[in-house]
């Protein structure tokens, strides 16, 4: 294992035990950039979204209440465990690496907020744009203050 991973799973651990503290401390993210999304991305309720990344629900709960099917997928169980005390069965929880646990249905939206980086490069993103709906969206991520999301037309899937 390269050093870079072995940092990713002592990360991963340093987070696992902090679950409650980084739930109780962690800025929210806007409204607005949720409304921002569903507009953008043509969602409607029922569309299904997969978020890479989603710790204790900090999106989730948003991405929920906009009315779409949410699948949460993070490596930290304890995280997880905070998330589905908060939206029970409203969203299904993965636990595991997002590119280890690739969609077998087609999806809406494929969102990461803070955690597109942690994916293996040339793996976690690039198998997003064959799981995506035909008018499905890429992204919307916010890493380093930068709202990024883009649409994959069918033609260049």
């Amino acid at each position: 294992m390269s050093w870079l991973w072995r940092l990713s799973a002592q990360r991963s651990q340093e987070f696992d035990a902090a679950a409650g503290a980084y739930d109780r401390y962690r800025p929210r993210y806007p409204i607005e950039l949720f409304d921002d999304i569903i507009n953008l991305g043509e969602l409607k309720p029922g569309a299904i979204a997969i978020e890479i990344g989603a710790g204790t629900g900090i999106a989730t709960g948003s991405l929920i209440s906009h009315g779409l099917r949410v699948v949460a997928i993070d490596t930290s169980p304890a995280m997880l465990s905070i998330a589905r005390e908060k939206f029970g069965t409203n969203a299904r929880f993965v636990e595991g690496r997002f590119e280890d646990c690739l969609p077998t249905e087609t999806t809406d939206l494929i969102a990461a907020f803070n955690a597109w980086r942690l994916g293996r490069t040339g793996q976690g993103s690039g198998s997003c744009v064959p799981a995506t709906s035909p008018r499905g969206i890429v992204g919307p991520g916010l890493d380093k203050g930068a709202v990024v999301g883009c649409s994959v037309p069918q033609a260049d899937r």
